[in-house]
């Protein structure tokens, strides 16, 4: 306030000075600010006639061309004033009638833009008023930071009217790049409000046809949207793109990842053998330009692995190989940057108490955050200092704040900055920091590398990542044979019992049934829920199997993957064993986890998947009373069903082949006294069982970081 009072008294002086000096001097320069001054004041008609004034008794052109250019440039120079002492609705003021003298002066419109964001709310209308690419096309010289300014601003009012003026923008700035980057962030948001940011994208593109930056964002975006097809040949169309090795990693593991979100398992399989290669060769020999960002498109890419073989030996050496690889890389960047000061802890520990991190990206309505929550509400919080670091969780998250955020000491809502994650990690004194994303969140992945902890472990979220800064990888006796310490790099600490426990899970109403299915009452249900990353033909073939030798049964099917290629691949394998596609049924998604548990109860029998089981859907079947048929195999993700189902009190349904999954299901199917006694087995291991004991289960977890940080200590 005291500024704009300072400002309305100088006007009020100016225009009285400027008075005087027409009086003593017809000027036209006088005239110009003393009309500048009465703008100024917000005095319109009055700076009118100041202007005009000069040009009343001039008759031929050029003298009165002449006098509007000096016009024009003095309004710049006010202006420009007007910016620098911070009085931005005057300098607005001020640009918008030098609009009225010289339309199509870039650098006026570029700074109308700016002004107008900051002073009211930009609108699409005045973009296109301004004629803006026509200005741009027209300039000699641009000023580029001003150009990327404002073009940060336009993105927040893009609309079908003003697509173009907007983006063709790019092709006329040396920063295009920068500034598609600013775009493609904005498109995750609610930046473009008719828009969706895949067309932004797209338009981009037929401008930049070898920007790889679109062509990333098009593939990772385009599976929200359902388009499979489309996301793999994008990420085909990049990787085609890519020179450097280096280059290509990041290309194969974009690809690889789209063609398993379009459970194009023949593409897979055709292109896996060159990627192997090309990693081994990085791995190996690495290249003088490899970085941070293409190690962890190596580490990314071994999750694929699992779904593909039941190989733990192989994939944890690439693993493990690439975890050494990423951490020289990380040495080398730190190498020369002075360690920030750390600030006094924020909070005060208590004496004889550890505290106890966990860090993810999962916390949420995720299965991790479904099967984690029970360790929240159990821990001994004389004993336990627990401190939640939630990575791009949003702090309105219902879900987070039920569950985690109130059961702790502190809850963090952290964006994807690794370092500063870290150092607040080791501002906060955590004695075991918990990673509970693994490989699956590369931010995380990159926390624990840069050893926030003193003692770090990893649980829950999936296999171990080979990382070379966690000490210890939490399972049990049976999830991991005995041979399996030999391939990890990790130690793994395994509890007597489950390396998992929940006390059990909330049951909404079902929306499907057997009439709504067009199913008869006394069928036989098998059901497959799982996403398309576990699915294979030789699964998908071995449940064929299943439904075609046992009377009267159907298959629902509800995953996730390209409809085309879902219809070809069951199609396919159902006319191969000659089962009538009349008896599959494909259920769409369910709105929450609630409904999906009660139509889960539709099923007669729960078929697994292999060689990457389900982990979540298991215990839910398990809970539900529901039979399942799972394979055994050697890694992590093979294993999960039987650890659960042996923890549960049941044998029955566990096979050491194909050929065993296959008679178990047939044999399920077709015995309904087998299937009962299972149910009853089932639920009364509800009281029994310690894999629904999540009490006596985090008392378990409380004993192992105690004697973590005793041999810690030792």
């Amino acid at each position: 306030m005291l500024i704009q009072l300072m400002i309305a008294s100088s006007i009020t002086k100016q225009i009285s000075h400027y008075k005087a000096a027409i009086a003593q001097g017809d000027l036209a320069s006088n005239y110009w600010w003393l009309g500048i001054s009465y703008a100024l004041n917000e005095n319109l008609v009055e700076a009118d006639n100041a202007w005009l004034t000069p040009l009343a008794n001039v008759a031929d052109e050029e003298t009165i061309s002449q006098l509007t250019a000096d016009l024009g440039n003095t309004l710049l120079i006010a202006a420009q004033q007007q910016t620098d002492l911070h009085n931005y609705p005057g300098a607005l003021i001020l640009r918008e009638y030098f609009q009225q003298l010289n339309s199509n002066h870039l650098e006026n419109i570029l700074q109308l833009i700016l002004l107008t964001d900051c002073c009211t709310q930009l609108h699409p209308d005045q973009i296109l008023e301004w004629q803006l690419a026509e200005a741009i096309a027209e300039a000699e010289e641009i000023n580029q930071p001003l150009l990327a300014a404002a073009f940060s601003k336009m993105l927040g009012v893009i609309c079908r009217e003003n697509i173009s003026q907007v983006l063709n923008c790019l092709q006329y700035s040396d920063r295009a790049d920068e500034l598609l980057s600013v775009l493609l962030v904005r498109a995750f948001g609610t930046g473009f409000p008719f828009l969706t940011g895949t067309s932004v994208a797209e338009y981009c593109l037929e401008m930049f046809p070898q920007h790889l930056g679109l062509m990333h964002f098009l593939s990772i975006t385009y599976p929200r949207l359902n388009r499979y097809t489309d996301s793999a040949k994008m990420a085909q169309r990049y990787y085609e793109g890519c020179v450097s090795d280096v280059e290509k990693v990041r290309g194969y593991y974009l690809w690889t990842r789209a063609l398993f979100e379009a459970s194009d398992f023949e593409q897979i399989a055709a292109i896996m053998p060159a990627y192997r290669s090309l990693m081994d060769k990085i791995l190996q020999n690495p290249p003088l330009d490899i970085d941070l960002e293409n190690c962890k498109s190596i580490i990314s890419s071994t999750g694929f692995f699992p779904y593909l073989q039941d190989a733990p030996a192989e994939n944890h050496d690439y693993q493990n190989r690439a975890g050494r690889l990423y951490q020289t890389c990380l040495k080398l960047e730190l190498a020369g940057l002075k360690t920030p000061h750390l600030a006094e802890p924020k909070h005060p520990k208590k004496l004889g108490t550890l505290r106890i991190g966990y860090i993810g990206g999962t916390l949420c309505s995720h299965s991790v955050g479904w099967l984690s929550r029970w360790l929240w509400q159990y821990h001994d919080q004389n004993k336990f200092e627990v401190f939640t670091y939630n990575v791009n969780i949003s702090e309105h998250n219902s879900f987070n704040a039920k569950w985690f955020a109130n059961k702790s000491v502190a809850n963090y809502y952290l964006n994807n900055n690794s370092a500063e994650i870290a150092n607040l990690i080791r501002q906060d004194q955590i004695d075991i920091l918990v990673d509970i994303d693994s490989i699956t969140s590369s931010i995380t992945y990159e926390v624990m590398a840069r050893r926030a902890a003193p003692i770090q472990v990893t649980w829950l979220g999936w296999d171990a990542s080979g990382c070379p800064e966690i000490d210890y990888y939490i399972a049990d006796l049976r999830v991991l044979p005995a041979a399996a310490q030999s391939y990890y790099s990790e130690k793994i600490w395994r509890l007597p019992q489950t390396y998992l426990a929940v006390d059990g899970f909330e049951v909404g109403m079902a929306t499907v049934s057997r009439s709504s299915l067009g199913i008869p009452p006394n069928a036989v249900i098998y059901f497959s829920a799982q996403k398309g990353y576990k699915l294979n033909a030789t699964n998908v073939l071995a449940q064929m199997q299943i439904v075609q030798q046992v009377p009267n049964s159907y298959l629902l099917v509800k995953t996730r993957m390209d409809e085309d290629t879902a219809l070809r691949l069951y199609q396919s394998l159902a006319a191969e064993v000659g089962l009538e596609w009349s008896r599959i049924r494909f259920l769409g998604e369910d709105p929450d986890e609630i409904t999906h548990r009660a139509n889960l109860q539709i099923a007669d029998v729960v078929l697994d998947t292999f060689p990457y089981n389900g982990a979540t859907t298991t215990l839910e079947t398990l809970w539900l009373g529901i039979p399942i048929v799972t394979t055994i195999g050697e890694q992590f993700a093979a294993r999960n069903s039987y650890t659960f189902m042996t923890c549960a009190g049941i044998t029955e349904g566990i096979g050491n082949s194909i050929a065993e999954y296959i008679e178990w299901g047939i044999r399920l199917g077709n015995d309904q006294t087998l299937r009962q006694k299972i149910t009853t087995k089932l639920l009364a291991a509800r009281w029994t069982s310690p894999l629904w004991n999540a009490h006596n289960f985090t008392q378990e977890m409380e004993k192992a970081y105690q004697q973590m940080w005793f041999f810690h200590r030792a």
